[in-house]
């Protein structure tokens, strides 16, 4: 069952957890418990900047939020 709420469903979570786990199981062999928050800002990170990006502008947004 969808519900939406103006932008916001409940397909949208669906899609970023199938996201996530598939970006986890794919990318890292073992994810240790302390890493977990780690792994997920860099997906929330991914998953928020998919669109409407080309490669440069995706790459220049990323180093602008890497801190020193």
């Amino acid at each position: 069952m969808r519900v939406a709420y103006g932008r916001v469903h409940t397909q949208g979570i669906e899609n970023f957890w199938s996201l996530l786990k598939r970006g986890l199981n794919g990318t890292y062999v073992a994810v240790e418990p302390f890493h977990v928050d780690s792994h997920v800002d860099e997906q929330v990170f991914r998953y928020n900047n998919r669109k409407g990006k080309t490669d440069a502008q995706w790459v220049t947004k990323l180093f602008s939020q890497v801190a020193e």
